[in-house]
């Protein structure tokens, strides 16, 4: 199962929903696909292994070609909360 970000309003909805998909047999995705990123995970395996040294600051920045549809961003929160989830998982 693909389901699109965010899974959840809240913090809460978001544990109970990992908790009901804890036990499925099927998978079960997010949408985040720079976590398969070839050059994301180069950085990553390379941060981990020590090559880059001490990390001090890591600046992330995350765009779209144009603003979005005032209705879009309505009710998404929009688009700094939209795009910068995107950061702070492939920092993670």
């Amino acid at each position: 199962m693909f389901c699109e970000k965010p899974v959840a309003s809240s913090a809460t909805e978001a544990a109970l929903i990992s908790r009901l998909v804890a036990g499925c047999a099927d998978r079960v995705q997010i949408g985040y696909p720079r976590r398969f990123d070839a050059g994301f995970t180069h950085a990553r395996d390379a941060g981990q292994a020590g090559q880059l040294g001490w990390l001090h600051t890591i600046r992330s920045t995350t765009l779209d070609p144009a603003p979005p549809p005032r209705e879009y961003a309505a009710v998404t929160g929009g688009i700094f909360r939209d795009c910068s989830m995107h950061d702070f998982d492939a920092v993670r």
